[in-house]
């Protein structure tokens, strides 16, 4: 039997025309964004966790803050994305909110359950606000979140990380006061552009 000799480079072209036409039958399935369900899931576990029980002042900020997280090239671009992301310190696997390296149990365990409940309810109304004006409503809790509406960073007064201090000193964080159980930052550039002219120009005398 004979075969038919043909050019290296006529099997190559070869090869990749049958690989495109198998990629255009049979296309591969990129990864599913988060239903409208989780993402409601994933905050409300996230303002349970993080914020004070009872305040919702506190909850609706720690959501704002999320949210803001997920307009952030350095975040995720879903709630689901942002919570789970962390990184290795030192051979350690560290997420962005404590809670969720802590292997907690899952809020609805836990008593009293009307903390839970409340938790999925305003993460439910948050998120529809959000996504009602392609992601950047805030008229649920309106006045709170306005506060916050460039939160990307928080901590409890009982702690002080030391980007609170760093990161402030060095005009890229503004303190934006206390909400709640927590104190909130934002990007100082985006946040108060004028302001952050002027810190920045205070650095250098």
């Amino acid at each position: 039997m004979r075969f038919l000799a043909l050019p290296l480079g006529a099997v190559a072209l070869m090869f990749y025309i049958i690989n495109v036409l198998i990629a255009n039958a049979f296309p591969a399935r990129s990864a599913e964004a988060p239903s409208f369900h989780q993402e409601v899931e994933c905050l409300a576990i996230t303002m349970y966790w993080e914020g004070e029980r009872g305040n919702d002042a506190d909850q609706a900020a720690i959501a704002q803050n999320v949210l803001n997280r997920t307009l952030h090239s350095a975040y995720g671009n879903s709630v689901c994305e942002v919570i789970n992301q962390a990184k290795l310190v030192n051979g350690r696997t560290v997420y962005q909110y404590s809670f969720m390296g802590d292997n907690r149990p899952h809020p609805a365990t836990q008593m009293p359950s009307h903390h839970w409940v409340f938790s999925q309810f305003l993460a439910e109304q948050i998120l529809r606000d959000w996504y009602s004006n392609g992601r950047r409503n805030k008229q649920v809790f309106a006045e709170v979140r306005w506060q916050v509406a460039h939160s990307t960073h928080y901590h409890t007064p009982a702690v002080q990380p030391l980007w609170s201090t760093v990161d402030v000193e060095n005009c890229r964080l503004k303190p934006l006061g206390q909400i709640g159980a927590h104190l909130h930052y934002a990007e100082y550039a985006k946040a108060d552009p004028i302001g952050h002219r002027l810190c920045r120009l205070a650095l250098q005398k």
